[in-house]
C-alpha cells in the first residue's frame, strides 16, 4: 500500500473486524473491530517473529511511530533485541504502562500455549488500555484510571472486561515485583464497577437431535472452504475444543491404532488426552492426508500460509449454514454431553473423560489408573453412528 497518510488514517471506519494497514518498514496500523487505531511493528528478532506495540493513534503520530519502528529495526539488524533494549532503562527512568506490559509479555511468552493466545494478551491491551494509560508512568496510575479503561468493555461485554482486568492486574503485579510501583490499582476496585449478571451464561447449543442435520448442512455447504468444513465435522465427531481440533498435527494421530493423542501442552487441563477415532473420524482424516506429509504438519492448515485455522473460520462456516443463531462451535460439546447422558448408557466418568474433564477429587484421581479408553471407544462410535446415520 505504501506510506500511510493522515487523511487515510482519519478515513478508516470500523466494520466489526480487525484490519491491519502497512506503512512499510515492518510498521502496521491496526484498526480494531470498534475503531481503536494502534501502531504495531511486526519484526524478526533472532529468527523469531514478534509484534511490538508502538502506541495508539493519535497519541502516537505517524512520524513518532515511524521513528520508533526504524530504531527497533536498526537494533534487530545489528543482532540486538528491541524489547530488551527498551527494558534496559536507568533505574530512575520512567516506565510507562505500555512498556511494562510489553516487558511482561516478553518475559512470560512461554506460559501461553499458543501464539494466538500470546498475541491476544497484548492486542486486547492495545485496543482497550494503551490509548488511555499506555503512555502514563506506571507509578502514577491510580484506581480511577483503571476504572476508566475497564468501564466501556465491562458494561458492554462483561467477559471481555473481566479478562482485561486480569491482564492489567498481571502487569501491575509484575511492576510491583520489579520495584516500578508500590501498588496494584486493579485491586479493590470491584465496588466501583457495575454489578454483573450472576447467572451463568452457557454457550448456545443445539438439542442433540438436531446435530445430524447440522452436520449434513456443514458438509454440504459450498460457502465454506473444504478444509474448514472438514475441521468442523472432525470437531463434532470427536467432541473436542476448537483449539484442540484446529491445532491437530499428523504426528499426534495413529491411523493404525485408530487414536489421537493430544499432548499436554495443547490441552486446557495440562495433561495428555487420548481420543478413540470412530470410522467417520477416520474417513475425514483419510480424505485429507497428502502423500509424503511431514509429521509436524497441521491436519487442518489454513490456505493462507499453512498456519492454524482461526476460530473465526469455523464460526463463519456456522453462519453460512444458518446454525450460528442456535449454537456456537463449543456448543457441540454440550450437545454431545446431553446425548451421552441420555442415550449412550455409559457412566458419568466415561462421559467426563471423553470431554477431558477432571473426574473426582484429588484422592479419587490418585487411585484411578485407567482412562477408560475401551469404554470411550464404544461411546465415540455410538456418537458417530448417531450424528452420521448411514455413514458409520
Amino acid at each position: 500500500m505504501g506510506a500511510l497518510t493522515l487523511s487515510f488514517i482519519r478515513s478508516l471506519v470500523p466494520d466489526g473486524k480487525t484490519h491491519r494497514y502497512s506503512d512499510g518498514n515492518t510498521l502496521l496500523l491496526s484498526l480494531s473491530p470498534r475503531g481503536a487505531k494502534t501502531w504495531v511493528q511486526r519484526i524478526m528478532v533472532s529468527g523469531k517473529r514478534h509484534d511490538i506495540g508502538l502506541g495508539g493513534w493519535p497519541t502516537t503520530g505517524i512520524t513518532e511511530a515511524r521513528t520508533k519502528a526504524l530504531e527497533n529495526l536498526r537494533i534487530a539488524r545489528q543482532g540486538g533485541d528491541p524489547l530488551a533494549t527498551r527494558r534496559a532503562k536507568p533505574e530512575n527512568s520512567i516506565i510507562t504502562f505500555q512498556i511494562a506490559a510489553e516487558q511482561y509479555h516478553a518475559a512470560n511468552r512461554t506460559k501461553w500455549k499458543t501464539e494466538e493466545s500470546a498475541s491476544r494478551f497484548l492486542s486486547s491491551l492495545a485496543e482497550h488500555v494503551f490509548p488511555r494509560i499506555g503512555s502514563m508512568p506506571i507509578d502514577k496510575i491510580a484506581g480511577p484510571d483503571t476504572i476508566a479503561c475497564l468501564l466501556p468493555a465491562w458494561t458492554r461485554t462483561p467477559s471481555v472486561g473481566r479478562r482485561l482486568k486480569q491482564r492489567m492486574s498481571l502487569v501491575f503485579d509484575y511492576c510491583q515485583a520489579h520495584g516500578y510501583t508500590t501498588i496494584n490499582p486493579c485491586r479493590g476496585i470491584d465496588a466501583a464497577l457495575p454489578a454483573r449478571d450472576a447467572k451463568t451464561k452457557h454457550h448456545r447449543a443445539l438439542p442433540y437431535s438436531d446435530v445430524p442435520a447440522a452436520l449434513r448442512a456443514i458438509t454440504d455447504t459450498e460457502e465454506a472452504l473444504p478444509i474448514v468444513r472438514a475441521c468442523l465435522v472432525f470437531l463434532v465427531l470427536t467432541a473436542v475444543r476448537s483449539a484442540e481440533a484446529r491445532g491437530a498435527r499428523w504426528l499426534e494421530i495413529d491411523l493404525g491404532e485408530r487414536e489421537w493423542r493430544i499432548p499436554a501442552d495443547r490441552m486446557k487441563v495440562d495433561r495428555e488426552h487420548r481420543i478413540p477415532l470412530a470410522d467417520a473420524s477416520l474417513d475425514v482424516l483419510h480424505g485429507l492426508r497428502p502423500v509424503g506429509v511431514q509429521g509436524t504438519a497441521l491436519v487442518f492448515p489454513s490456505p493462507r500460509g499453512g498456519k492454524c485455522l482461526s476460530d473465526m473460520a469455523l464460526l463463519r462456516c456456522l453462519k453460512t449454514t444458518g446454525l450460528a443463531a442456535n449454537t456456537t462451535v463449543h456448543g457441540f460439546r454440550s450437545s454431545f454431553r446431553d446425548w451421552a447422558a441420555e442415550r449412550s448408557g455409559h457412566t458419568r466418568d466415561v462421559i467426563e473423560m471423553a470431554l477431558a474433564h477432571t473426574v473426582g477429587d484429588e484422592v479419587e484421581r490418585s487411585y484411578a489408573r485407567s482412562d477408560l479408553f475401551d469404554q470411550r471407544r464404544d461411546l465415540m462410535a455410538q456418537w458417530a453412528a448417531y450424528v452420521t446415520p448411514g455413514d458409520e
